[in-house]
């Protein structure tokens, strides 16, 4: 068994599982099943949802080299850039299996690349979720109804304190 000379929490099974990764070779599509994509919505049970290069949105499957103890060196969040494999065998399916998680260093690497369409990489896919979200028409206001529908308070005076006012608690 391996000695805790460190000390914290779980640092004795922390020695035990980490190991150093030794292929650091950049992994590169290299046939027509496997896309370049943006992770867009992440599902429960190891699943998620990715738009791929060619503007189609696909489920992917996060196997289990993503899970576990790989799911420290390689983490899976939502706008991260991934390699997935088609499902070609399938007939009408839009799932994929995810093959590797880029990092940025990685994504740098990609970007210079010429074999890889850098102007998907370059999008910034959670800004353009957000812009789109914003015009929900959805209107904010202070007015509170009452049962007549007639407003009860109405407010739009900002409340403006001097340095020599204190509040007391006990008269709120």
């Amino acid at each position: 068994m391996v000695k805790n000379q460190y000390g914290g929490s779980k640092a004795k099974g922390f020695a035990r599982k980490s190991f150093a990764q030794t292929n650091h070779k950049l992994r590169l599509s290299d046939n027509e099943d496997e896309k370049y994509a943006h992770i867009t919505k992440m599902f429960g049970n190891g699943m998620c949802q990715v738009l791929c290069d060619d503007n189609t949105t696909r489920v992917c499957i996060i196997r289990g080299k993503f899970q576990g103890k790989g799911k420290r060196t390689s983490l899976v969040t939502l706008g991260s850039i991934v390699l997935v494999g088609l499902r070609s065998w399938e007939t009408d399916s839009n799932k994929c299996d995810l093959l590797e998680v880029y990092g940025q260093n990685e994504i740098d690497q990609l970007k210079h690349h010429p074999k890889v369409p850098c102007e998907f990489l370059s999008i910034n896919l959670l800004q353009v979720s957000i812009s789109e979200k914003q015009d929900s028409g959805i209107e904010f206001s202070n007015i509170v109804n009452g049962k007549d529908d007639k407003p009860i308070m109405e407010s739009s005076e900002d409340f403006v304190m001097d340095d020599t006012e204190q509040i007391e608690i006990d008269d709120i």
